[in-house]
């Protein structure tokens, strides 16, 4: 006899759906967390990289015509502004970017979305290529750089690497999916 009010449908189909909508759910959240990774790796590369903010700072400034009557100190006092408020821009578009991925991953394997959205499918299928560019890079930065650099190379290239392969992984579960619901019904 059953208590149940309401039963779920174990069918293999079914189960397959279930995980794959599961696993959609993570690979969405790692989207999200791995944006943190992002925006980490652009102050890092601005404020400890080769070249810093600050030399950009001290490029830019021979270069600016300064108009009669503003002090110097005022320009570069501006121009740190606009250097700082680009790098905070940038920084909320990348996670702006990835939370637009991750939210919209997770809310299709929550089933609560009503329509399905093909804007960030493509939006991951940039991500995956941006990613394996920096992946590649990575790897060379780890094979070709000096000991300092194949330290720093091998926590960026796992990093990296894990955030690829989520990028891929949630692509292939959207496809698998449409597949399994369209050939369900």
């Amino acid at each position: 006899m059953r208590t149940a009010a309401c039963l779920p449908d174990n069918s293999y189909t079914e189960i397959r759906l279930r995980r794959y909508r599961d696993a959609l759910t993570i690979s969405g959240a790692a989207v999200i967390a791995f944006s943190v990774w992002d925006v980490l790796k652009v102050y890092i590369g601005l404020f400890l990289g080769e070249k810093t903010l600050s030399d950009y700072f001290t490029d830019l400034l021979p270069k600016i015509r300064i108009p009669e009557g503003v002090p110097e100190e005022t320009m570069q006092i501006v121009l740190w502004v606009v250097l700082l408020a680009g790098v905070i821009g940038v920084s909320i578009f990348i996670l702006l970017y990835h939370l637009y991925i991750g939210l919209n991953a997770m809310q299709e394997g929550h089933r609560t979305v009503k329509k399905k959205k093909i804007v960030y499918l493509v939006c991951d299928v940039l991500s995956i290529l941006s990613s394996a560019t920096v992946l590649f890079q990575s790897i060379r930065v780890y094979f070709v750089g000096g000991e300092d650099a194949r330290q720093i190379g091998l926590a960026t290239l796992l990093v990296e690497s894990a955030s690829f392969l989520n990028y891929v992984y949630l692509f292939y579960v959207v496809l698998k999916i449409r597949i399994t619901e369209r050939s369900a019904s």
